[in-house]
């Protein structure tokens, strides 16, 4: 009869059991934490390769014509289709929020700036998906832009 009293004492074991408790949360943690930081690579790379477009802006002077090349060069860049790629550009005068046609011009000697953004956008598939995704496909989509004012 002694020995079954000493096994209520004894805590041999005890943290074994205690991590199998506690083990499912931290797996869950650590793939939500894996697939985050993929969500946000695949984001990076996007603007990455926005900003990296806007350099080649810097680099030579612009024209609208170059649009169909900005946007190849864009969706290369980020591993996307070039529907994937929007290229605007636009004329503001006079600091106002209107904006106007790039090759159109300001009256008189109002104060004006040119403009042009590159927006891609690219799907992302989590690695697992979660109860509260409403999406029917399981696939987010990760955005990024960058854009310059050149006069």
């Amino acid at each position: 009869m002694r020995r079954p009293l000493h096994l209520f004492a004894d805590e041999r074991g005890s943290s074994v059991i205690e991590m199998g408790l506690i083990a499912p949360f931290l797996a869950a943690m650590l793939i939500g934490m894996v697939d985050l930081s993929r969500a946000y690579s695949a984001k990076l790379s996007v603007v990455q390769a926005a900003q990296r477009t806007v350099e080649k802006i810097q680099v030579s002077s612009y024209s609208p014509s170059d649009n169909t090349t900005l946007q190849q060069e864009a969706a290369t860049a980020a591993g996307v289709p070039t529907g994937n790629v929007t290229v605007t550009s636009w004329l503001q005068c006079n600091n106002s929020s209107t904006q106007l046609s790039f090759t159109s011009s300001c009256n008189g000697n109002e104060p004006f700036a040119r403009y042009v953004r590159i927006q891609i956008s690219k799907s992302y598939t989590p690695l697992f998906r979660v109860k509260w995704d409403r999406t029917t496909s399981g696939t987010w989509t990760v955005s990024g832009r960058a854009g310059i004012r050149i006069q």
